[in-house]
C-alpha cells in the first residue's frame, strides 16, 4: 500500500507543480492573442501588448478584466503553496485534512477565470488567433483537476492505511 501511497504523492506533486509553473509562464508571457498588421505581427498578453517596435502596458479599463489577471494570479499562487504542502507531505508523511479540496477550488478558480477571459475579451478573436499562452491556460485546468482529484484518492488511502495500523498496548 506504501508504493501506492507513494506513487501517488510523486504524481500529485508533478501535476501540481506543472500546473503552476505552465499558470506562471502564460500569465507573464504576451502571446495570448496573436495578429496580423501592416507593420508585423502583434502580441497581446494579460500584461502587456507587443509590437514589432515597442511593448506597451495594457489597458483595458475594465475591472472584470482586472479580476480575470488577479484571479489567474491568486491561483497560480495558491497553487505553489499547495505543491509546497504536497512535497511537506511527501518527505514527511503527514496527513493534512481538506487539502485535496483546496486543489479542487483552485481548478474551478482557474476555469472560472479562463471562461470569463474567453467569452468577454476573445469572442471576436478568431481560434487560429489566439497564442499558445492563451491554450496552455486552458491546459492548466485539467492539470489542476487531475491533481485534485489525486488528491482526494491520496486523502482516502491515507486514511485507510491509517486504520490498518493499530498500536499494541505494553503490559
Amino acid at each position: 500500500m506504501s508504493r501506492i501511497l507513494l506513487l501517488l504523492r510523486f504524481c500529485l506533486v508533478f501535476f501540481l507543480s506543472l500546473s503552476s509553473a505552465l499558470l506562471f509562464l502564460t500569465i507573464f508571457s504576451d502571446y495570448w492573442v496573436i495578429r496580423e498588421s501592416p507593420i508585423g505581427t502583434i502580441h497581446e498578453g494579460l500584461l502587456r501588448s507587443c509590437s514589432p517596435f515597442e511593448c506597451t502596458s495594457v489597458a483595458r479599463g475594465s475591472d472584470l478584466y482586472d479580476s480575470v489577471v488577479i484571479l489567474l494570479t491568486l491561483s497560480a499562487s495558491f497553487e505553489c503553496g499547495i505543491v509546497v504542502v504536497f512535497l511537506l507531505i511527501f518527505f514527511f508523511k503527514v496527513s493534512v485534512k481538506n487539502i485535496d479540496g483546496s486543489c479542487i477550488i483552485e481548478a474551478i478558480a482557474v476555469m472560472v477565470a479562463m471562461s470569463i477571459y474567453t467569452g468577454y475579451f476573445t469572442s471576436d478573436v478568431p481560434a487560429e488567433s489566439r497564442g499558445w499562452c492563451f491554450k496552455v491556460a486552458w491546459f492548466t485546468f485539467p492539470s489542476s483537476l487531475i491533481a485534485g482529484l489525486l488528491a482526494v484518492i491520496h486523502q482516502r488511502l491515507f486514511n485507510e492505511e491509517d486504520e490498518l495500523v493499530t498500536v499494541i498496548p505494553r503490559n
